[in-house]
């Protein structure tokens, strides 16, 4: 009795002491985290590079209670596919080159910025990850992100409306006004232009869902340039693209007076990116053309996907005769990409030879999308003006004119010089030639614009028109 009763007094002093020990062992649980979190000692090297990218903004679903792990302190975020694959992921910053894919969905740690926080480096749960465009996150505002909006909004330049370049019909005003600006006498002019996978405006045989090419807006601005001979790449030469492209040139051969006439590159499959020589008949008679395969660096024409050479032999009025070499080189800024390219500069010289021998003549000009975006990757790294100063020195025997403006290519919003020309040391008519960059890249004069592009970007190529004039006498 008397035990049973010393039981029963315990009882409750017992469930007291249980309730203690279970709130102290929450509170612990709950303050772990904080206190990890305030010690910077604690963080691994990439979670500070992350939390320092983003100061001030919590983790979004950042893992409770006592995960100590760098990828609980790691910033999260979710991304949003703009494709059925996923979201690209890529080598590293500002490559096209795609190493896997993130489905829809999938939240991922941020563990580095690069490019003023437009490219991320990310790992999705499954250990797969790369660098992604901040495009694809979800939500993305961030005080950091909004602050970088009004500096891109401050820094952009929107067009006049009456820019040929702002839309489809101020061109065709622009192209009827007789007061416009002609070349002088005596100079024949050599353009050259990337379209960007025309005319879809996208890789694949009909294109993603994006906006195709403006055809008679293309042939307006064509017929602005004023050219004789014109070197345009990413061509798709299936059926649909062969008869795009003849829509457009018989169109500028209208608008002109002229008679445009076109060769492409035979390289299969046709629906991938080609590279193109037109001329206007009326004012330079071709005498042959040629495939220089060696300018594809995996030494055939037409291996890889990648672009050989296409050369054409031209007379004008005045004299001038010499061989245009249409390009498009190898992209990327990782080191197999710069790689190949270099290995096409050092074919620079067979080409030469070979023009020369053919005909007779040492006068060459090489113009189009030498894709000189540098290597940042490589030791020592390389920016673009470095990569072209490289190609100055491997290109034995050849000059580099000076671009003004000195870009030709928009990309997240920036210019960049990727199109440029190329011309014999000894090509008289050359000398003290000066290469014209068109388009939005003038009407911009390089300044970012963000993502208030003007709709040239999106209805004609997210490059510009180059223009190259050279005097029209034979000075050999």
């Amino acid at each position: 009795m008397n035990a049973v009763g010393r039981g029963r007094s315990r009882q409750p002093w017992l469930g007291r002491v249980r309730t203690f020990v279970v709130l102290a062992l929450l509170g612990a649980a709950c303050r772990e985290p904080v206190a990890s979190a305030s010690a910077p000692s604690a963080q691994a090297p990439e979670a500070r590079t992350a939390s320092a990218a983003r100061p001030g903004t919590p983790a979004q679903g950042a893992p409770r209670g006592g995960d100590t792990s760098p990828e609980a302190r790691e910033a999260t975020v979710q991304l949003r596919a703009r494709h059925p694959d996923g979201v690209p992921l890529h080598p590293e910053p500002r490559t096209s080159a795609v190493s896997g894919r993130l489905p829809d969905g999938t939240r991922a740690v941020v563990l580095e910025e690069a490019d003023d926080g437009r490219w991320l480096r990310v790992r999705a749960p499954s250990g797969v990850g790369g660098w992604i465009t901040r495009r694809y996150v979800v939500g993305e505002g961030g005080p950091r992100e909004k602050e970088r909006a009004e500096r891109r909004s401050l820094a952009s330049r929107t067009l006049d409306a009456g820019s040929p370049w702002a839309s489809r019909a101020a061109c065709l005003t622009a192209l009827d006004d007789s007061e416009r600006q002609r070349r002088p006498e005596g100079i024949a002019r050599l353009a050259a232009w990337n379209v960007r996978w025309f005319p879809e405006g996208a890789p694949g045989v009909r294109g993603k869902k994006r906006r195709g090419t403006d055809l008679v807006w293309l042939s307006c601005a064509l017929a602005l340039l004023d050219a004789d001979v014109i070197v345009l790449s990413e061509i798709k030469a299936h059926p649909r693209g062969r008869a795009a492209l003849n829509e457009v040139l018989t169109r500028l051969s209208e608008l002109t007076g002229g008679n445009f006439n076109v060769r492409l590159d035979e390289c299969n499959p046709a629906p991938a990116q080609h590279v193109a020589v037109v001329w206007n008949a009326a004012r330079a008679r071709a005498h042959g053309f040629e495939v220089y395969g060696e300018l594809n660096p995996r030494g055939a024409p037409c291996r890889d996907q990648l672009r050989p050479g296409l050369g054409g032999y031209f007379r004008f009025p005045g004299g001038l005769d010499l061989e245009v070499v249409g390009v498009h080189l190898k992209s990327g800024a990782d080191p197999r990409a710069f790689a190949l390219r270099k290995k096409s500069w050092e074919a620079l010289t067979s080409v030469r030879a070979r023009a020369g021998a053919a005909r007779k003549d040492d006068d060459v000009v090489v113009l189009g999308d030498f894709n000189a975006m540098g290597c940042r990757s490589c030791s020592p790294a390389l920016d673009a003006a470095a990569e072209r100063r490289e190609l100055a020195r491997t290109a034995s025997g050849f000059v580099l004119p000076p671009a003004e403006p000195a870009c030709s290519h928009y990309y997240e919003g920036r210019g960049s010089l990727l199109d440029f020309a190329i011309t014999t040391s000894t090509m008289r008519e050359a000398e003290n030639a000066r290469l014209s960059v068109e388009g939005l890249c003038r009407e911009l004069g390089c300044s970012a614009v963000g993502e208030a592009l003007p709709d040239a970007y999106h209805h004609l190529s997210d490059h510009c028109p180059i223009v190259l004039d050279v005097t029209d006498r034979d000075l050999d």
